[in-house]
Parts: structure tokens; C-alpha cells; sequence
């Protein structure tokens, strides 16, 4: 599982969601030490794509790479960072700190046993195949390309689990 864990971050560092992540209202005035001033009411976020294309944190950003977090298990420093669930100042997908989302260890689960009753079960295409289509807008949300046509199909050897004693 720690190859469709990786795959699954990966997809979500090159297609995040959402252009932002941790915002949050500005209650009183701020000044930082270099004299930007934050005013009251003001809205703050840390942008997720530069985080994500940071060659400080992953080598050839640009680059999509299923296996990425796979291989950065192998060193112990990176290990705690490498799954989905992790979350970091490069990974700030589910939150951070003690605002970090508590469902995220559900929701991992969750879409790993959709991805592999899909990949299990049934035959996937992309029609016209090639370069992925380029996500659409809306507000701060990326999505996926509502004009791409995936066909899914019953595979024919179905695999069913098998009952344990």
C-alpha cells in the first residue's frame, strides 16, 4: 500500500484541490519584524502551489512521480513526512499542527479501497489519450477537466475477496 499512498500524494501535490491552505481572519492588527503590516479583517493563507513546486523540498517539482513519497520512506529523516496523512510545511494538504484535520486518516482509507475496488473491478480509459488535461478554475479551487471523458467498464474477471478463518 506504500506504492498507491505515494501515488495518491503525488496526485494530490501536482493537482491540489484547493490554491490555499490554513486561512484565516486576521482578528487584531500585526506587524512582523521586516514592517509588512497584516490589518484587522484581513484574510491570510499559505499559497499551496509554490509550497509544492519547491525544489527545497522536492527534487524536479515539475515532474510528476507515482513513487516519489515510496522512495523517500527509505530515508529516515523523510520517513515520518512520506505518508499521505503526514503533514508538514510542504504538505499542508489536511492542515497542520493541532488545526490538522482529524478525518484525514479516514479519508486516506477511504480512497485507497475506492482505488483499488476501481482498479480491482474495472477497465479504465482515458479517451484520446495523452497529456492530462489541464485543471479549471473556480475560485480557489482547482478541478479536474469536466471535458475529459474517462470510460470505465465491468472488467470481466471480477476479483472478490476471499473469506479468512
Amino acid at each position: 500500500m506504500h506504492k498507491m499512498d505515494s501515488f495518491i500524494k503525488e496526485t494530490q501535490r501536482c493537482n491540489p484541490l484547493d490554491a490555499s491552505a490554513l486561512a484565516r481572519l486576521v482578528l487584531k492588527p500585526y506587524t512582523f519584524s521586516n514592517g509588512l503590516h497584516v490589518p484587522k479583517g484581513s484574510f491570510i493563507f499559505t499559497p499551496n502551489s509554490p509550497l509544492f513546486e519547491d525544489e527545497r523540498f522536492y527534487k524536479d517539482p515539475k515532474r510528476f512521480d507515482g513513487l516519489r513519497f515510496a522512495r523517500m520512506r527509505d530515508d529516515p529523516q523523510l520517513q515520518a513526512s512520506c505518508p499521505l496523512t503526514a503533514t508538514s510545511e510542504s504538505s499542508m494538504h489536511f492542515g497542520m499542527g493541532r488545526h490538522a484535520c482529524p478525518g484525514r486518516f479516514m479519508v486516506s482509507d477511504e480512497v485507497k479501497l475506492a482505488m483499488v475496488h476501481l482498479l480491482l473491478n474495472f477497465d479504465l480509459a482515458i479517451q484520446n489519450f495523452g497529456p492530462r488535461p489541464r485543471n479549471v478554475a473556480f475560485g480557489k479551487f482547482m478541478l479536474p477537466n469536466m471535458q475529459a471523458k474517462v470510460w470505465l467498464r465491468k472488467s470481466k474477471q471480477l476479483v472478490t475477496a476471499a473469506p479468512t478463518s
